[in-house]
């Protein structure tokens, strides 16, 4: 398969570039998991990858390539215009060895971790990183390809990371803020795109689908899969392998297999810093992270609060909780949305 894909990858560098580079120049890198294959392709020598191949043979994942595949053309012909310099171009698919593949553009980031870290909880900073993070989300749906069962689906996705007690600890007063609580749904009502709320059920506001350019602090949305929603890892691992460098901040460490992502530092001798609570959280105590959601559903449809829009209430949840910058919550209910956002 690789000279196939060679093949492949010298016509579409040719008409992106207007060079074809020779086969030698063209060295892949594969990441193999049960069900798919992963190929980062780089050019001449190159450090970052040019382009991303996704392939496999497995029916259920064929479906959700094309999907994918899919999704990304319509941004690319016009429905997402505002998503469009900010994730992998579709270049190609089609069948290989009764494999299915796709052919994007490799896109770089920043983790949000290293953002925030970084940071330091610049007021001005975080209340941009929030009105960017919610911006684009609300370009990703109004592509109009997300739907919306119910509030149990809306709770489904198993790896928002956390502890229900030291969740309660720290937060417990702010949910009995009734008047706090919706002002947060006062001012996002107009985040649902074109009537299409974002989707946790979807994962959309998982830490390893949000990524930051730290030079212009562009902000990237990596998970655009929708046809899945079993919330195994797997499928967060093909959706965030596909549009940038790895960075494994949810995984553990090399040589140790947790979902499937497990030994993949070694071969590319990525350093972890600074990841290994964020990355204990993902794993510890999913059930009570379910759990914690539960809860908040409950208590907001009893206070009257449109569930629908609860993406934007576990988002700031989940910046403040897995990052542990434990004033942002409060510092957002005291000074409401950001102006860009009004």
């Amino acid at each position: 398969m690789k000279k196939e894909i060679t093949g492949i990858i010298q016509n579409i560098h040719q008409t992106k570039t207007g060079r074809k580079p020779e086969p030698e120049e063209i060295s892949l890198l594969m990441y193999a998991s049960r069900n798919a294959d992963i190929n980062f392709i780089f050019i001449n020598g190159s450090t970052f990858p040019h382009y991303v191949i996704k392939s496999s043979r497995n029916d259920g994942l064929k479906q959700q390539l094309r999907n994918e595949y899919d999704f990304l053309l319509k941004i690319y012909t016009g429905t997402g215009a505002l998503l469009k310099n900010s994730v992998p171009e579709p270049l190609a698919e089609g069948i290989l060895n009764n494999s299915y593949y796709v052919i994007q553009s490799a896109v770089n980031g920043m983790s949000l971790n290293e953002y925030l870290w970084k940071q330091k909880n610049s007021k001005p900073k975080i209340e941009r990183l929030f009105a960017q993070v919610t911006e684009w989300l609300v370009g990703l749906h109004a592509c109009g390809d997300v739907s919306f069962p119910g509030v149990e689906e809306l709770v489904g996705h198993d790896y928002i990371a956390g502890s229900l007690e030291r969740f309660r600890q720290q937060h417990g007063l702010l949910l009995e803020e009734k008047r706090l609580i919706s002002h947060i749904f006062e001012k996002c009502t107009s985040l649902t795109g074109i009537g299409i709320p974002l989707g946790q059920r979807h994962g959309d506001f998982s830490p390893w689908n949000i990524r930051f350019n730290g030079r212009n602090d562009k902000m990237f949305v990596l998970d655009w899969e929708y046809a899945d929603t079993s919330g195994m890892p797997i499928t967060d691992l093909l959706n965030f392998f596909v549009v940038s460098q790895p960075v494994l901040s949810g995984y553990e460490k090399a040589g140790e297999n947790k979902g499937s992502g497990g030994s993949f530092s070694r071969y590319l001798n990525i350093p972890l810093p600074e990841l290994q609570d964020f990355q204990k959280a993902f794993y510890d105590d999913t059930w009570q992270a379910r759990l914690m959601q539960k809860c908040i559903v409950r208590y907001c449809e009893e206070v009257g609060i449109d569930t629908r829009l609860l993406d934007i209430l576990f988002l700031v949840f989940i910046l403040d909780h897995l990052y542990r910058k434990k004033d942002f919550l409060t510092f957002f209910l005291q000074n409401g949305v950001p102006s860009s956002l009004k």
